[in-house]
């Protein structure tokens, strides 16, 4: 989900890292730790229909129009899963802040409340220590910068905990049970690695169908358009140099730039595209 309007209110906002807030960098790291997986991503706005999605992502949703957070807290009843960041339900679309705490009118949905955030020199670093436990498969140790949250769980249970500074042990992933769905909430900027991890774990946990049933190489994406016959796949390379993608078994297609058949697996040359046609 992105915003224009939210996106400007943040950046007037005379808080946190005045020259440069990061939004876009935050929703193109998300879109990107997806799409590197197989998982196509649609861009939508608060003001569209998006129920019929498994997964919705809203990012640094610092501003948050009246019903906004009504209609999040319906989706993830109606079993859909949430994932919400630091610096999110602040103001109204007015831009005054919401009286009760944040984050205001989602307080509620998120399980959580916001006592402050903490904001990071350009090279200082958190660490984030995931809590395994039988319904959620992260461990270990993650970076995270720029912004460290310090929020409070109501209802939320806590995945992970910042690992140093004055807030060391305070939750900084969390998620939320309402009724049929999930919200989580990343209380930090997370790495790419922790990223790629918990989208990975997100994917096979919501059964988010791939393009294709297949590892990505890194720095190339894949993206399918349906016709009425057949679907055209679209793997792209990003890369300086030649990279390979591998196919699923038994994969038959036809590459329609050299018109030659495809089967278990693709080449790519630098910044080169694959288009292939197969049977629906």
């Amino acid at each position: 989900m992105y915003d224009w309007e939210n996106q400007w209110a943040i950046d007037d906002a005379q808080a946190l890292k005045p020259e440069d807030k990061h939004y876009i960098e935050v929703c193109q790291e998300h879109s990107r730790a997806l799409r590197k997986q197989g998982i196509t991503v649609d861009v939508v706005s608060p003001q569209m229909e998006w129920n019929d999605y498994k997964l919705v992502v809203a990012l640094m949703l610092y501003m948050v129009r009246e019903g906004m957070g009504d209609r999040l807290e319906t989706f993830v009843k109606n079993g859909g899963t949430l994932v919400m960041t630091y610096w999110s339900g602040l103001v109204n679309e007015s831009d005054l802040c919401f009286l009760g705490g944040s984050p205001g009118p989602l307080r509620n949905l998120l399980g959580i409340w916001s006592e402050e955030i903490d904001s990071l020199y350009e090279n200082e670093k958190n660490s984030i220590i995931m809590k395994k436990n039988s319904t959620f498969p992260l461990s270990g140790m993650y970076k995270a910068s720029d912004y460290c949250e310090i929020i409070h769980p109501e209802n939320a249970i806590v995945l992970a905990e910042y690992g140093g500074d004055f807030y060391k042990g305070g939750a900084a992933l969390t998620v939320n049970r309402i009724e049929k769905g999930m919200a989580y909430y990343m209380a930090a900027r997370f790495e790419k690695k922790c990223l790629d991890d918990f989208y990975r774990f997100l994917i096979r946990k919501q059964q988010l169908q791939k393009v294709l049933e297949t590892d990505l190489p890194e720095g190339v994406s894949m993206t399918k358009r349906m016709g009425d016959d057949y679907a055209y796949i679209f793997i792209m390379n990003f890369n300086e140099v030649k990279t390979e993608v591998n196919l699923p078994h038994g994969f038959h297609g036809i590459e329609l730039l050299s018109e030659s058949t495809v089967k278990d697996m693709v080449s790519l040359s630098p910044y080169g595209v694959s288009i292939i046609k197969i049977q629906k």
